[in-house]
């Protein structure tokens, strides 16, 4: 009778879990919705199909870069913290970088330093943000794809990411071309 009481706890404890973790994830995502600051990242696209995770939408970003001194130590695939801000034009920049986690700033991302071009002054250290792709069902895929591509293309069209930041976390809300969503193409 014990032993059976022990294993319907068990199991009781198991299905709460399963059901808590991804609620907490929502939650969490959710509220990063609601409270973050909304950054529009300007991209330059690639469209790969992952078989596992669907199609989707892999982004590259025009201001995925930053200068620093030749004397900073920077390595390839050392983590990073950026400190972004929207510039006059409404689209987000980074603003500065940390190798220690900033404090007093809630709009900040951790990323990875993806590549390093060395001059006689300055480094130029590009990086790869934690939000690259823009997943989507697959039968708007095909038609985001070749919508997303003529525009970046044609350079007076202008395409970007939204997203939201806040404490080092970014959720990708959505990729626009002229302020249409890649969502709502038909």
């Amino acid at each position: 009778m014990i032993k059976n009481s022990a294993y319907s706890i068990g199991f009781i404890i198991m299905v709460l879990a399963q059901w808590f973790i991804p609620a907490k994830m929502i939650l969490d995502r959710n509220e990063l919705l609601s409270s973050g600051e909304l950054y529009k990242f300007i991209t330059a696209p690639v469209d790969p199909n992952d078989p596992f995770r669907g199609k989707y939408v892999a982004l590259e970003f025009e201001n995925n870069n930053f200068d620093t001194g030749v004397e900073d130590d920077l390595i390839l695939g050392e983590q990073v913290f950026v400190i972004i801000i929207n510039n006059q034009q409404g689209y987000a920049e980074i603003q500065s970088y940390s190798k220690n986690k900033p404090e007093s700033i809630q709009n900040y991302l951790e990323v990875t330093v993806n590549r390093i071009n060395v001059t006689d002054e300055i480094q130029k250290v590009f990086i790869d943000y934690p939000f690259d792709r823009f997943y989507l069902e697959e039968f708007q895929a095909e038609k985001a794809e070749e919508v997303y591509i003529e525009a970046l293309n044609d350079r007076s069209s202008k395409a970007w990411a939204e997203v939201f930041i806040k404490d080092g976390q970014a959720v990708l809300q959505d990729v626009l071309i002229e302020g249409q969503s890649l969502r709502t193409l038909q």
